[in-house]
């Protein structure tokens, strides 16, 4: 505990208590903040086990008015049995009865400390009526032990953060409710956003949100990250309002780590994108990549009924991924108008994306082309091929003749060997006269064809 002392009263603005953990147990003396609960501006509790949480008598601590208090951080660790929350009794769990256990409850009273603006939970629940003045809130459940709230209560308790600035949420938002009959919606309005759990929970919160943060990045649970195909959002959205504004979400990776495999959907305003990134390749985790890479392709087609999006990126797609795959994604992302392909080598994915967009949609539209509003596409990085202008130019053709012609078209090739001063210059000569014949024939209004070479000159 660190003190600033004035004339004659020592007051205490920033406590720390962090005492050992097990298997050294040593209760610590909370007694002495009691005195100057009226001065401290930050606390922060932790590291600590649920015993010393216990022994210390923090509950009691933290019902206290602490008038100053901006910052509180509260980090448990947990021990190999976990605790029954009885409001602030907490008792421990008989070995046998483990499978009913959640994480402790810890209460706060805003009203008795008005000035908090930053709040750090780890390893408990937590119990509030409200985040009105919160500024900052961040809230984990590491060990993915069973929470004190449904899904539905902890929105409920969310919905009241109208200041906020900057979410952090891991596991947190609780079991999903078998229904859900509250059909209420807010705006989560602040800057940043990070949600880390289910894939149905993230559905849930997407769906009850009218506005989104301009920042906000959601990750699915690794253990989660396989979309069960009978999981419909499209029922569960329209029991909710739709978003009052354009989405400013996503941006979706499945990276392949040393520690395993995890899916990213990440936010950027008005554009998303997806990435399977493996660099440097490594062919014996192939197995692992496509399965990552088609989960977030499953879980992207998902998020996509909530997203009005009006950019979608795809890096690097897979040549193993099936059409119909391409044409379900395509299918839930009706108001994009501009589609980036990033794609190094071969050019059989890309084939596959332009054949789905050369394709009728089942959505109620004004022309019943998929993605009806697309205007502009551009291709990055792809070794030219026959097959590919073939491809493209039969889409561009097909779309002009249904109503949904594309506007411009981008072409930047890549070299089809890494030797001779200017690998892809055939290539793209060949590409520039099929161009021409693309607007000369009014299917598009501007082609540009560059490659690598040139790109990067500029």
């Amino acid at each position: 505990m660190t003190s600033y002392d004035s004339t004659k009263v020592a007051i205490v603005q920033h406590a720390v208590f962090c005492p050992p953990l097990p298997p050294t147990i040593q209760t610590i003396d909370l007694a002495v903040l009691q005195q100057y609960a009226s001065t401290v501006t930050v606390l922060e509790l932790g590291p600590m086990s649920y015993q010393t949480f216990l022994a210390a008598d923090v509950p009691m601590l933290l019902v206290r008015a602490m008038p100053q208090l901006t910052d509180f951080k509260l980090v448990l660790i947990p021990p190999n049995k976990l605790f029954i929350p009885t409001d602030f009794e907490l008792v421990l769990t008989p070995p046998n009865t483990a499978s009913s256990t959640v994480l402790p409850q810890v209460r706060l009273r805003l009203e008795r400390i008005p000035a908090l603006q930053s709040l750090h939970i780890q390893g408990a629940t937590l119990v509030c009526d409200s985040f009105s003045r919160l500024k900052r809130l961040e809230l984990y459940n590491t060990t993915q032990a069973p929470l004190g709230h449904t899904c539905a209560e902890f929105l409920a308790m969310l919905s009241t953060g109208k200041a906020l600035e900057h979410l952090v949420l891991e596991n947190y938002m609780g079991m999903m409710d078998a229904e859900d009959p509250t059909a209420f919606h807010f705006p989560l309005m602040c800057k940043t956003a990070l949600v880390k759990d289910s894939a149905r929970n993230l559905f849930r919160l997407l769906a009850h949100l009218s506005e989104v943060p301009d920042d906000m990045r959601m990750v699915v649970i690794r253990s989660t990250i396989r979309v069960p195909e009978d999981l419909d959002p499209l029922p569960l959205k329209g029991l909710y309002p739709p978003m009052q504004k354009s989405v400013h979400c996503a941006t979706f990776k499945s990276l392949v780590r040393d520690d395993g495999i995890e899916l990213v959907c990440a936010g950027s305003k008005h554009i998303i994108s997806i990435e399977d990134s493996t660099t440097p390749p490594m062919p014996f985790l192939d197995p692992a990549r496509t399965t990552v890479h088609n989960a977030a392709l499953n879980v992207l087609s998902h998020f996509l009924v909530f997203m009005p999006v009006s950019t979608l990126e795809i890096s690097d797609p897979m040549d193993i991924t099936e059409n119909k795959t391409w044409f379900k994604l395509l299918e839930r992302a009706p108001n994009v108008s501009e589609l980036i392909i990033t794609k190094r080598g071969p050019s059989k994915a890309v084939c596959k994306i332009f054949t789905a967009l050369a394709s009728f949609s089942s959505q109620a539209v004004e022309t019943a082309v998929r993605c009806p509003h697309l205007k502009d596409v551009k291709v990055r990085g792809t070794v030219y091929s026959r097959a590919l202008v073939d491809t493209i130019g039969q889409t561009a053709k097909w779309r002009a003749e249904h109503r949904g012609p594309f506007r411009s078209l981008e072409l930047v090739l890549a070299p089809r060997a890494p030797s001779g001063p200017r690998p892809c210059e055939f290539a793209s000569i060949v590409a520039r006269r099929w161009a021409k014949k693309l607007t000369g024939n009014g299917y598009v209004d501007r082609v540009r064809i560059t490659d690598d070479v040139e790109e990067s000159r500029e």
